[in-house]
């Protein structure tokens, strides 16, 4: 074993968990009624679950088809960074760029304490 495997290992770790994260938010975003979603006006939501104004604007500024343009994209830089057998990337801030993409997730099982920033 090498020194590079070990860290080679954990950026594949966080890679796979923020992919997972990825798929889990595409797949409610797809299974969700499809926007655009918006506010009635600033008093009355029109999302029946909503409990408050703030909850159906932020519901509204969370539209299914932007979180699916904000997983792509999330997407593409992870494919930028795709950890690649026999090629170590030469890129230093691989951890703290993953580390950063995986920070929305903290709450979710997987999320590991060593991802914190």
């Amino acid at each position: 074993m090498t020194g590079a495997e070990p860290a080679s290992s954990g950026i594949q770790e966080i890679f796979d968990f923020i992919g997972a994260q990825l798929d889990e938010d595409a797949r409610l975003a797809t299974a969700a009624t499809p926007g655009p979603w918006a506010t009635a006006d600033a008093g009355h939501a029109e999302a029946p679950a909503s409990r408050s104004t703030e909850d159906a604007l932020h519901i509204a500024r969370h539209d299914p088809s932007r979180v699916l343009t904000e997983v792509a994209f999330k997407r593409s830089v992870l494919e930028v960074y795709r950890p690649r057998p026999h090629r170590p990337h030469p890129d230093a801030e691989i951890p703290r760029l993953l580390r950063l993409l995986a920070a929305p997730y903290a709450a979710q099982p997987g999320y590991q304490d060593g991802w914190k920033l």
